[in-house]
């Protein structure tokens, strides 16, 4: 994503409103409008060089928050923590049983997604 001048972002998952599409021209380049939920997994792996990993999650926070994004979820799986953070309201960490609603329509656990899947046993 392009958030201003020199200062570009990755993310792992992000998710659109198709409407926001509709409209846009997509070329190779990053994208100028926010997503409306932006999913981090282990972004240690981004701040690998930084001294002060969790002052980085929390500036790319936000900033991601700043530029628009409605919810910004990062997981951690050395603590098996989730951190839940949306404009104006406090951030939420909790572990990776925390139920996490997406549009109201949808929710999710990621334990009860990796248990259910047998990926691996927490």
């Amino acid at each position: 994503m392009h958030l201003g001048k020199k200062d570009n972002v990755a993310s792992d998952i992000v998710i659109y409103d198709k409407k926001e599409f509709q409209n846009y021209s997509l070329r190779n380049q990053y994208l100028r409008i926010p997503p409306r939920v932006v999913i981090e997994v282990d972004i240690v792996a981004e701040a690998k060089e930084l001294s002060d990993n969790q002052g980085y999650v929390y500036k790319k926070t936000d900033k991601l928050l700043a530029f628009g994004v409605e919810k910004v979820i990062c997981f951690f799986s050395s603590s098996q923590k989730v951190m839940i953070a949306e404009p104006n309201s406090a951030w939420l960490i909790s572990d990776w049983s925390q139920t996490i609603s997406l549009f109201g329509d949808y929710e999710f656990s990621l334990t009860q997604l990796i248990e259910k899947d047998g990926i691996l046993k927490l």
